[in-house]
């Protein structure tokens, strides 16, 4: 036994295989030599929508109101859907059921999605993502550890 009675771990010295060897990446070749390509070198088909996602910009919050008329309004905007437009659960997590594909009536987090909107052009969508009405009431947070 080691010093203080505890017992030395025994070490496996065997190399290991993997660890540091190089390991080509697939397609490394084809982006150090500039021939990869990249979703933004290709060529759009044609009738692509552009789609962008309106989000909170509060981190913990009610949602009072949210007017997207004008975003609907915008030129080359083709659709806008928000958690009233979802068929069925308005729900994106993989299992535990938490997690809104749209929020609806509280934020949980700055960012957190409100909504989508589609338009012929990324440049549309961006533009009319921001005519959003959003009218928030701010939820009390735990920011300190002892307020947690």
């Amino acid at each position: 036994m080691a010093e203080g009675g505890a017992r030395k771990r025994q070490r496996s010295h065997a190399p290991d295989p993997v660890a540091g060897a190089a390991i080509a990446h697939d397609s490394g070749e084809k982006h150090v030599a500039g021939g990869a390509p990249y979703i933004d070198d290709l060529p759009e088909p044609h009738g692509t929508l552009h789609i962008q996602l309106g989000m909170s910009t509060r981190a913990h919050a009610r949602i009072l109101s949210m007017d997207l008329s004008s975003v609907r309004a915008a030129p080359d905007v083709v659709a806008v859907f928000g958690f009233a437009d979802v068929p069925g659960e308005n729900d994106a997590s993989p299992h535990a059921g938490d997690e809104p594909l749209f929020a609806e009536t509280d934020v949980l987090c700055q960012g957190q999605t409100l909504f989508a909107v589609a338009a012929r052009t990324r440049k549309a969508a961006r533009l009319a993502r921001k005519l959003a009405k959003v009218e928030y009431e701010d939820l009390p947070a735990a920011i300190t550890i002892a307020q947690a």
